[in-house]
């Protein structure tokens, strides 16, 4: 299967060596890249290339300093035109109201992952919308 390049941002610790683990653990097709930080994650993003860019990018919705509505919305005028094949999606423990509301606003935003991510949520709701009409790992 193609591995293909994540972005992830959270600013739990835990969470990223979390979903480090997993793609170890579970030798997900996955290459992964973590931030803790909207700042960091839009630095990481300017400096990369058609190449290199995320094919997918997992942010919390709730960190500290910028969130994930305002990294949404500093992607959405930085990067959506140039990528417009990156999937987006938030993460957070709880949905909240602001959360749909996002979706709701048309933004760039697929869907939302509830905490913690799991190999099911790869199976189940990256993957499909990345590779529609071939075989989901299982």
């Amino acid at each position: 299967m193609k591995v293909t390049r994540f972005l992830f941002i959270d600013d739990s610790v835990m969470d990223n060596f979390y979903i480090e683990a997993l793609i170890e653990i579970e030798n997900l097709p996955i290459q992964a890249h973590f931030v803790q930080s909207v700042s960091d994650a839009l630095h990481y993003l300017y400096d990369q290339n058609t190449d290199t860019f995320p094919e997918v990018i997992v942010s919390d919705f709730f960190m500290p300093g910028q969130d994930g509505d305002e990294f949404v919305r500093e992607y959405e005028k930085e990067f959506k035109n140039s990528f417009p094949d990156t999937l987006v999606f938030l993460t957070s423990a709880v949905v909240r109201n602001e959360q749909i509301d996002l979706l709701q606003k048309g933004s760039c935003v697929q869907g939302f992952i509830e905490k913690p991510f799991m190999k099911g949520h790869l199976e189940e709701t990256i993957m499909p919308l990345l590779f529609p009409t071939t075989l989901r790992a299982s």
